[in-house]
């Protein structure tokens, strides 16, 4: 990955900008372009949970590995997963609202 900046914290109802680009290229191997960051949610009443986000070079995806949360319509349950979906030089959003144990994952992907 050339390019992988992940910030350590992410305070409450602030957001960031993260830039991710992978190394392609002729010689290059896409399969070991892969990378994740997890975050600890404090302040929940079992004390924190943790949001996990996993990208490699075909899919950028959410775990949700202690607590449930909706896509729109569709429940992703503990321990669950969701693709995000990716747009190849491209912005996309992402955002984890709510209040614990009731949350949404927001995004422009469609």
């Amino acid at each position: 990955m050339n390019a992988w900046n992940f910030p350590e914290r992410i305070a409450p109802y602030t957001g960031v900008r993260i830039y991710v680009e992978f190394d392609e290229g002729t010689g290059k191997h896409t399969g070991d372009d892969a990378a994740d960051v997890k975050y600890d949610l404090v302040g929940c009443p079992s004390g924190h949970a943790t949001f996990w986000i996993a990208i490699n070079f075909r899919d950028f995806l959410a775990r949700v590995p202690e607590f449930a949360v909706k896509m729109g319509d569709v429940p992703i349950p503990i321990g669950g997963g969701v693709s995000l979906g990716w747009r190849h030089d491209g912005e996309t959003v992402y955002i984890l609202a709510g209040v614990y144990p009731k949350m949404q994952l927001l995004t422009n992907v469609v």
